[in-house]
């Protein structure tokens, strides 16, 4: 088997992200151009003996000793200039394509570094993205997934950049588990901003090729190519993101991919005029079978969209910035929104509620694999809920209790 292939094997024969774009590749589907950095080219384009003892540092579990020499190691890295800048003239996307990511197991979702929009500092991109398969958020999902440490690596991914007018994520089935549907999420701009939750989004939920469910949001924030924030045109906002035939077009994709594997997927997209460009597709990790609870909050109650099942009870803590994010062993996790940089936080939380969010978001995948109860889209929660107060939450759903609402000792 070679480039071009369509078994599904070939994600695992070539590894993460790599081996994604090489199925659809094979598939036919348009996908922007890239070329893999391998993992063993990086190891040898640094000092060797810096390498050996960042190594057995990091296999030795001394967590603190480990970092000087990777730090030592990575000035060492000297990359070839004909491995930089491979198609002239463009901006990049540089993302990482690590053995244990994108699985049907572990999605590694939000950990490693992805860099957009480059169009200089090429090197310092691919490094950073490299690197960050040996960060303390990496290392920790590792832990608690039981990930071999051996296992690890990381190629690297440099691909043209697509500036998208409107991008989401097509799932074959409800992330929670409800079969028989597919379901796709979908906002303007760059697909960063859905991910990450920034970008206000429009929900489709289809059943074979007919539309079931759309659900039009006001839509005001977008990110734009320099992946800022931007408020999104008047004319725009209340529309449909996608029409009638982006959506055949998604399906129609959705199709050749589930012709040729097993496991429901996700796919990451992104429309330039009329064309659909598909950039990854992953297997949906961690399917359960949630029930979905009406949105809306009282004065000791608050509901929102189970993502992750379990019940837990425990005090909160209101995080807005990681300065407030410690101490929270043990505890229930409540914020707006999270950063992927938050995810070296979930290591011993009780629960994960979220004001903002989406089943797609990194926030939700994690909490799924890591078997965390969380709720998202809990309106008001960082309002009724404060640092101290002790609630408790089912995360099969979502509904929260304020188990101590009056006299809580600690403030936000």
């Amino acid at each position: 088997m070679g480039i071009g292939d369509t078994s599904f094997t070939m994600i695992t024969m070539f590894k993460g992200k790599a081996g994604s774009l090489n199925y659809l590749k094979g598939l036919g589907l348009n996908v922007p151009e890239w070329q893999v950095i391998n993992h063993l080219e990086i190891l040898s384009w640094g000092d060797q003996t810096l390498w050996n003892d960042f190594t057995i540092a990091l296999l030795s579990n001394k967590k603190i000793d480990h970092i000087i020499p990777l730090e030592l190691f990575l000035k060492s890295v000297i990359i070839p200039k004909h491995r930089l800048n491979p198609f002239s003239g463009n901006t990049y996307a540089i993302r990482s394509s690590a053995s244990v990511e994108d699985s049907p197991e572990n999605s590694f979702a939000g950990i490693f570094a992805t860099k957009l929009f480059i169009s200089d500092q090429y090197a310092k991109s691919i490094i950073e993205v490299w690197s960050s398969l040996y960060s303390s958020a990496s290392l920790q999902y590792c832990e608690a997934r039981l990930i071999n440490l051996n296992d690890l690596s990381m190629d690297v991914i440099v691909q043209k950049m697509i500036t998208g007018e409107k991008s989401g994520i097509l799932f074959q089935a409800d992330p929670t588990g409800v079969m028989g549907i597919q379901m796709i999420v979908a906002g303007w701009g760059q697909g960063q901003g859905i991910v990450e939750d920034v970008s206000d989004s429009d929900k489709y939920v289809i059943a074979g090729t007919n539309i079931i469910q759309s659900i039009i949001t006001n839509k005001l924030i977008y990110l734009d190519h320099d992946l800022k924030k931007t408020k999104v045109p008047s004319e725009k906002s209340l529309i449909s993101t996608l029409s009638e035939k982006d959506i055949d077009k998604l399906l129609a994709a959705s199709e050749k991919i589930s012709t040729n594997n097993k496991n429901m997927m996700d796919l990451e997209f992104t429309f330039v005029d009329k064309d659909l460009f598909v950039l990854q597709v992953r297997p949906i990790t961690t399917m359960n079978q949630l029930t979905q609870a009406i949105l809306g909050s009282s004065p000791d109650q608050v509901f929102g969209i189970p993502c992750s099942g379990g019940k837990a009870e425990a005090e909160c803590v209101v995080v807005r910035d990681l300065n407030q994010a410690s101490d929270l062993n043990g505890k229930i996790l409540v914020a707006h929104s999270m950063d992927p940089e938050w995810g070296y936080l979930f290591t011993g939380l009780k629960g994960i509620i979220i004001e903002k969010g989406s089943l797609l978001s990194h926030a939700a995948i994690i909490s799924r694999e890591l078997g965390i109860p969380c709720i998202i889209n809990a309106a008001n929660a960082t309002t009724l809920i404060k640092t101290g107060m002790k609630v408790s939450m089912d995360g099969d759903n979502g509904e929260i209790k304020l188990v101590q609402p009056e006299g809580h000792t600690k403030k936000d």
